[in-house]
Order: structure tokens, then sequence, then C-alpha cells
């Protein structure tokens, strides 16, 4: 029983978002500070954007929004076709999200309406499993499953190939103007 206890423990906690309270400084102590948020629930949370006060979480069960610090979730997926949103960005009032499936309907989604409605933008983009996104400037930068970066100039309305072609790239990160790449079962990329 105590097995099943810390099995069912463990999976509640991979549902959740953690908030680090305002009071401290981030670098103050920061393991002993972390609080559970309300939600939002119904699968894992991949990742966390924040833009202002609002508060966006990509899980499996797509892009839930928290204005109040994580208290309240609400589901903001209309358009969103696929549900597995494995990366969220945002620059100024556009959000993106990376979703993946084995089956269509996955790729780079845009809102510009904190999340009420979404638009597929994957014209270029012919792997639609997408893992990671990151912008900076005008550019933003999409890593795909077994089909390496791509690179759109016009807010994901056009794509294309930027390099490391055939790879799974997990995560990118942009710092001044170079871009690395963090791909599965091999290294890190620049």
């Amino acid at each position: 029983m105590l097995k099943e206890n810390r099995r069912i423990l463990k999976t509640l906690e991979s549902f959740a978002v953690f908030n680090y309270p305002n009071s401290h400084s981030i670098f103050d102590n920061c393991e002993a500070q972390w609080v559970q948020t309300n939600g939002p629930f119904g699968g894992s949370v991949y990742c966390v954007a924040i833009s202002g006060n609002n508060i966006f979480a990509g899980a499996e069960g797509g892009v839930f929004l928290s204005t109040n610090n994580g208290g309240n979730w609400t589901s903001v997926n209309n358009g969103l076709s696929n549900n597995f949103v494995n990366s969220l960005a945002i620059s100024g009032s556009k959000i993106f999200a990376g979703t993946t499936s084995t089956t269509s309907g996955g790729g780079v989604f845009i809102s510009t309406n904190n999340g009420a409605n979404w638009t597929a933008v994957n014209n270029g983009l012919p792997n639609r499993q997408i893992y990671s996104l990151v912008i900076s400037g005008n550019k933003i930068f999409a890593g795909s499953y077994l089909g390496g970066v791509y690179l759109s100039t016009n807010n994901g309305a056009n794509w294309t190939p930027a390099g490391l072609p055939s790879l799974t790239i997990q995560s990118l990160a942009i710092d001044g103007d170079r871009l690395f790449a963090g791909t599965l079962a091999a290294d890190i990329s620049v």
C-alpha cells in the first residue's frame, strides 16, 4: 500500500506547476520555497511561459492560462488541433505553441489574444512534431523530431530549414547571435 501511495503521489506531482513566492529573492534558498499551484490538471506540464501577469503552461491537455499566479487555470485551446504542447514562446502579444503528435494536427500554432484562439502556422514545416521554440527579434526557431531546426522570419507564416537535419532537437536557446540546440541522444550544437 505504501508503494502504491508513493506511485500515486509521484504521478500527481508530475501534473503540477510550482511557483516561487514573490516575498523572497529567487536565489535565496530556492529548495525550501517552492509552492504547488492549483493545477493545471489533465497531464504532465512540459513548458511554462510568462507574459506580464499571464502564466501559460503547455501540457498533454493543451495550453492553460493563469492570471493569478497559478491560483486558477483556464484551458485556452480554441483552434489548437493538437493538445500535446511541448513548447511555448512569447514575443510581444504573440504566443507560439509547438505541439507533437504521431498523428495529424501537430506543428506550430500562434495566438494573438492570450490563447483564446490559435491558428496553425506550418507552411514549409514538413515535420510537425515540434519539441522546442525560441525567439530572437523577428526570428523564430523551431526544433523538430528527426527534422532538425527550422526558421521563420514572418511569425511562422513560412518556415525554412536552418540546420541539423535528421536530428531531434529537444531544446533551443539563444545567447546574443548564437543559437544553441540540445539534441536527443547526441550533444549540444552551436
